[in-house]
């Protein structure tokens, strides 16, 4: 039943490892470049993002979400489509008031494939 993905190098970008993929609501899709977090359980994108794309948040579900500070924060909880390489399919994403950069978190991504970092080359494969 897992979606087997192709092969896919990405590079890093100030030290961290970055992957473009695309994300897409309804019949708008847009690019995004990630920074991949293993550490991160859920991708999160800023409401300007999400607004791109045309996701309306007013139908969307508030939870809190625990940062690697352990601190809390109030987001809304959707799901998107994303396209890796050539696989398309749904993950569960976060999405938050403050200007942040898109981040891959693990749920619904990773699963998917084995992701290695090759640090000494700033790779991802």
């Amino acid at each position: 039943m897992g979606t087997k993905l192709s092969f896919l190098e990405c590079g890093y970008k100030k030290g961290r490892p970055m992957i473009t993929a695309k994300l897409s609501f309804n019949n708008v899709s847009r690019y995004f470049e990630f920074q991949i977090d293993t550490g991160a359980d859920f991708s999160l994108i800023s409401k300007y993002h999400a607004l791109i794309l045309g996701l309306k948040l007013s139908n969307a579900e508030i939870v809190q979400m625990e940062l690697a500070d352990c601190s809390n924060i109030n987001v809304w909880k959707s799901e998107l489509k994303i396209t890796i390489a050539d696989s398309e399919f749904l993950i569960p994403i976060m999405i938050t008031d403050a200007h942040v950069d898109p981040l891959m978190g693990r749920k619904g991504i990773f699963d998917k494939f084995d992701v290695t970092f090759k640090e000494r080359d700033q790779k991802t494969i």
